[in-house]
């Protein structure tokens, strides 16, 4: 046979597997008390479908279940887009924002899965939300509020990953949502020195300012700039004119978004294919592709303008993201030991 291609994998399709039309038999054989239709949200993509709350579980059947091969997955393996969970198996749920609009609900089960459900309004989200958790739920959990988790913080009773992973669930960012995705702090400044010495207060960055001022010359600049658009707004600004100048602002990008995710796991799969799916199907160019722990750090805090990004919680816990094992294409991430 012919020899494959490099990463050819990365631009495969494969189809789902016979799975969403067992769970849709499945939904059928037992009294359903509520159903809703819904788009279930991951990564790699949306899924518009059904979601029925039984007596004993829920479920999500997908439109066309009994025909699923029609449907595509990014992660280039079969997997279901149906699925189905019990309420024993529910341990958390909260409402959500999904494309601007407070219209989701993310439910989290024991197993470590999560669910991110977008409806077609608040209300219907209110209606899913409000018969989840009238059902009999046997392994929620109740977290308390952020003061509550902030004493066991400072207390100690729980570490800094995860007190900033309770942050961001509260916050409602989710890792089903590109866009949302939980946002971690840089912490060092330092990203040279071959040793460091963690009671040094200079290896750090300033916690108290946005990773956009970290330096005084950086912070003026952006503080001048608001200042001139500020003038301009109001020397232009009518009540009658169809195109009112733009509104001032300091920063021109976000510290996190969906291309900011996909710039840092560029080479852990299924990442890899998402990040062709953004770039047009091609890499970026070497230089712009995240290479250098010490480079994002320096465009993010003072070099750059508009590169706000902070980090990823993978940065914390998942190394493997920074080694490339697919290929030569991208190579490693250079970071200090």
């Amino acid at each position: 046979p012919a020899a494959r291609a490099p990463l050819s994998f990365l631009f495969e399709d494969k189809t789902h597997s016979s799975f969403s039309s067992t769970v849709k038999d499945k939904a059928t054989s037992e009294p359903i008390r509520f159903t809703r239709r819904c788009i279930s949200v991951a990564p790699s993509r949306e899924t518009s479908g059904e979601l029925l709350l039984g007596k004993s579980g829920m479920y999500f059947v997908e439109d066309n279940a009994a025909d699923a091969h029609d449907n595509q997955s990014v992660h280039g393996e079969t997997e279901a887009a149906s699925f189905s969970w019990t309420y024993e198996e529910i341990k958390e749920v909260h409402k959500r924002w999904w494309q601007l609009r407070d219209n989701a609900v993310e439910i989290f089960l024991t197993n470590g899965r999560t669910l991110l459900l977008a409806f077609h309004t608040t209300k219907f989200r209110d209606d899913v939300y409000h018969n989840i958790l009238t059902s009999d739920l046997p392994n929620l959990l109740e977290y308390g509020n952020i003061t509550a988790l902030t004493h066991l913080w400072g207390s100690g009773q729980i570490s800094n990953f995860e007190y900033l992973t309770h942050l961001n669930k509260h916050s409602g960012r989710s890792f089903n949502d590109l866009m949302q995705y939980p946002v971690f702090p840089f912490i060092l400044k330092d990203y040279i020195s071959e040793t460091l010495d963690l009671g040094d207060s200079s290896i750090y960055r300033n916690l108290n300012k946005p990773i956009a001022v970290q330096s005084k010359e950086k912070e003026d600049r952006y503080v001048d700039n608001y200042k001139y658009l500020e003038e301009e707004y109001r020397k232009g600004a009518h009540d009658d004119d169809p195109m009112p100048p733009v509104q001032p602002y300091h920063y021109g990008s976000h510290y996190s978004n969906s291309g900011t995710v996909l710039h840092f796991l560029v080479r852990m799969p299924p990442f890899t294919k998402m990040f062709l799916a953004y770039q047009d199907q091609s890499f970026d160019i070497p230089d712009r592709t995240f290479h250098s722990m010490n480079t994002t750090w320096r465009l993010s805090s003072f070099e750059s303008m508009t590169d706000v990004k902070e980090l990823i919680p993978e940065f914390f816990y998942l190394p493997e993201f920074l080694v490339n094992r697919e290929g030569r294409i991208i190579d490693h991430a250079h970071r200090p030991l």
